[in-house]
C-alpha cells in the first residue's frame, strides 16, 4: 500500500475485468466495496456489473441493479440499458424488453435512427411477441380515393380564390 486510494476509474476497470472474466458475483460485490470505500458508484461501475450478470444469464440481478442505479441517481447509458435488454431478450421477457427500449427512446439515450441494429431487431421481436407489430398493408383503393378527394378539394379552393380575385378586380 503506497498510499494509493481507489477511485471510480479504478473500480470501473476492475468491474470490467470481472465482467470479461465471467465473474458476475464479484462484479456485483464490487459495488458494495465501492460504497464502503466512500466512492460514488458511476455508470461504468454499474454497467460492468450489469454486463457481467447479463452474460451469465442473471436477468433478475441485472434488473435489480438497474433499479439500484436509478435510486442512486446514476444515469443509465446505452451500455447499461443494452445489458438489461439483452438479459431480458434471452429470458424472453418481452414486456421488459419493450419497456426498456421504450425508456431508452423516451430518455433520449437512443433514437429510432441511432439505435444499434441488434437492438432494433430486439424491439421488433418484442413488438411481434406482444402483438404490437402491425403489418403494413397498402390499400391502393383507399389511397386513390383520398387522392381524388384532395384533388377535388383543391379544385374548389382554386375556384373560390378565382371568384374572390374577380370580385376584387371589379371593385378596384
Amino acid at each position: 500500500e503506497a498510499g494509493l486510494q481507489p477511485d471510480s476509474y479504478s473500480f470501473a476497470a476492475l468491474g470490467a475485468a470481472y465482467s470479461n472474466a465471467g465473474e458476475w458475483r464479484r462484479a456485483v460485490e464490487l459495488l458494495e466495496r465501492v460504497e464502503a470505500a466512500g466512492v460514488t458508484p458511476t455508470t461504468h461501475v454499474f454497467g460492468a456489473a450489469m454486463s457481467a450478470c447479463a452474460k451469465a444469464g442473471e436477468t433478475a440481478e441485472v434488473l435489480r441493479l438497474l433499479g439500484v442505479m436509478r435510486e442512486s441517481g446514476a444515469a443509465a447509458d446505452l451500455g447499461c440499458y443494452g445489458a438489461a435488454v439483452h438479459a431480458c431478450f434471452h429470458a424472453q421477457m418481452w414486456d421488459e424488453v419493450y419497456g426498456l427500449l421504450y425508456d431508452m427512446r423516451r430518455k433520449g439515450i437512443t433514437t429510432p435512427e441511432s439505435m444499434p441494429p441488434h437492438l432494433k431487431g430486439m424491439w421488433k421481436q418484442a413488438q411481434k411477441q406482444l402483438g404490437l407489430a402491425q403489418p403494413r398493408v397498402i390499400d391502393r383503393a383507399a389511397k386513390k380515393r383520398k387522392w381524388l378527394l384532395l384533388q377535388e378539394e383543391l379544385k374548389k379552393k382554386r375556384a373560390a380564390f378565382r371568384k374572390k380575385s374577380r370580385a376584387r378586380a371589379r371593385k378596384g
